[in-house]
């Protein structure tokens, strides 16, 4: 969050209790790791437009906005499967289990996974609350101002840990969105 939220845990409790109805709202919350592989046989390009994305969200319930999920003007399939699988309310082995699947063992996803994984949590998930009227205005730019200085770091050091020791993923905690 940051260091203004991390002087305030009823703050940071605030946050942490818009979130969780952030997701649930948008049903993000109900895939399980088996729905997020079945996705390589249904979206069978990398890259979607808003258009396929709507149909894809559409069919699967998902709230969310194509905003949410675009990356310079489409949605990566492999960035959508780590979403789902950050709010996924599935079982923590089954979630390292498609981690190591989805990076098979390449330091270039394991930097796409942390670089998308922060990126989501301090950029993405704040402006689409606000959208939502769950954040005011101002929360929501605290939040995203206050992690920026430390972006580059945090993602580099995590890099490293889980690089040198794979069990690092559950030390940092990084299956989780909040």
């Amino acid at each position: 969050m940051g260091c203004c939220s991390s002087r305030s845990p009823l703050y940071n409790s605030l946050v942490r209790k818009s979130m969780n109805d952030f997701i649930e709202s948008t049903k993000l919350n109900l895939f399980s790791c088996l729905d997020i592989k079945r996705l390589d046989a249904q979206i069978l390009s990398e890259n979607m437009d808003q258009e396929t994305y709507e149909l894809f969200a559409k069919g699967w319930g998902i709230n969310a906005s194509y905003e949410m999920f675009s990356s310079r003007g489409v949605v990566h399939k492999f960035d959508l499967k780590v979403s789902l699988m950050l709010f996924s309310s599935d079982f923590p082995e089954n979630k390292i289990y498609l981690l190591k699947e989805m990076l098979n063992g390449c330091p270039r996803r394991l930097m796409q996974f942390l670089e998308w994984r922060y990126r989501l949590i301090n950029d993405k998930i704040p402006n689409e609350m606000q959208k939502f009227k769950i954040l005011e205005r101002n929360d929501a730019k605290e939040w995203i101002g206050s992690t920026r200085f430390r972006a580059g770091s945090e993602i580099i050091n995590s890099f490293y840990q889980i690089k040198n020791d794979e069990r690092m993923i559950n030390t940092l905690n990084l299956l989780n969105i909040n």
